[in-house]
């Protein structure tokens, strides 16, 4: 019995989460992130009081997107990284129609399309790395140290302990910034990228001709929308391994 209360305050909770009454009052309030200073930004401070609700926080509480991040923004900045290369892929095709040619590239249109470009992108894989390589100062200090104390205590002066041993902390500290900002502006960047192939999708479909239509099952126009866009979203999020895997 009590576990049958508990999950009907469970889902009450969950109901009142995405009410369009709650969603409402969500649209008028802006994200902390919005507003959040630099040393905010950097350390992610800003979150501390969302997680601190725990449970409790609504929709009101996180409040709206970015600016952004928002639909209408990365639907209008898709259609401009999009549109010319669709078009120069058509009339291709339309020139040379036995000519082979290949389709427009996709997942560099939504690079373009994020905001700040595939600049703010290699922004982020540079912090992802530069992550990677701070996690090899503790290593390489402490080899150092160990050497140091071998040979009798002869090998490095006073200063180049002390410097050693800020190292062992900055490095850390250095690298968990760098990656909270890599993970933060990949979280931003999959959004965006999950929400423009997702309005490309939605419209195109509207487009479709009752004829053009009959080829696509309901199931598979979901499956697109669903899985297929959010795939993009995932990639985003361990994509750092594809560089620093290697």
């Amino acid at each position: 019995m009590a576990k049958k209360s508990s999950r009907n305050e469970e889902e009450e909770a969950m109901m009142k989460l995405v009410a369009l009454s709650e969603i409402a009052e969500a649209q008028k309030t802006p994200t902390a992130e919005e507003s959040a200073g630099f040393f905010s930004r950097v350390t992610l401070s800003f979150l501390t009081p969302l997680l601190a609700k725990g449970s409790s926080i609504t929709l009101r509480d996180i409040g709206a997107p970015l600016k952004s991040d928002r639909a209408a923004a990365v639907g209008e900045r898709f259609k401009r990284a999009w549109a010319p290369a669709a078009s120069k892929v058509m009339d291709a095709r339309a020139a040379d129609p036995s000519k082979k040619t290949p389709a427009p590239n996709l997942f560099g249109a939504q690079l373009r399309a994020l905001d700040g470009g595939v600049g703010q992108f290699a922004v982020a894989l540079g912090c992802y790395l530069l992550e990677g390589l701070l996690q090899l100062v503790p290593a390489v200090c402490l080899r150092i140290l160990v050497r140091h104390f071998e040979s009798g205590g002869n090998r490095l002066s006073q200063r180049a302990q002390w410097t050693i041993v800020a190292l062992l902390y900055l490095s850390p500290t250095l690298g968990s910034l760098l990656r909270a900002k890599y993970d933060n502006a990949m979280v931003h960047f999959g959004s965006q990228m999950y929400s423009s192939v997702g309005l490309a999708l939605y419209e195109k479909a509207l487009r479709l001709s009752p004829t053009a239509r009959a080829d696509y099952d309901t199931g598979r126009i979901v499956t697109l929308f669903s899985a297929d866009a959010a795939s993009v979203q995932r990639l985003l999020l361990f994509i750092g391994i594809l560089f620093s895997g290697p």
